[in-house]
């Protein structure tokens, strides 16, 4: 059973980076977040178009933690959610398999 669950992470982890290098897609809110970020790294005010604290201080912490450490690259935000996508699956399986080992594959 154990065996089923790394193939449902490995699965998870495969199609998030798929869809992660296929990247076609930018949400709205995505340009605050990417500019917030951009702040952060800049050492700048957290303000975007004159308002301080448009969007929650959480996720754009991490993306400016990915532009540090890989320069502003989307890719690399996509993709560091799609490991962090599959690791969560794996939680999930570790969770379910308190419950039994059936309970924590079906759930990942």
């Amino acid at each position: 059973m154990k065996r089923w669950a790394i193939i449902f992470v490995a699965a998870a982890i495969a199609v998030r980076v798929a869809l992660a290098l296929g990247h076609p897609f930018w949400f709205p809110d995505s340009t605050d977040y990417d500019a917030l970020a951009r702040t952060i790294v800049q050492g700048k005010p957290y303000q975007v178009n004159g308002l301080y604290a448009s969007r929650m201080p959480g996720y754009p912490i991490f993306v400016a933690g990915i532009y540090w450490a890989f320069g502003y690259s989307a890719k690399a935000v996509l993709l560091a959610q799609a490991l962090l996508g599959g690791a969560t699956v794996w939680m999930v399986y570790l969770v379910g398999r308190r419950c039994g080992e059936r309970v924590g594959v079906v759930a990942a």
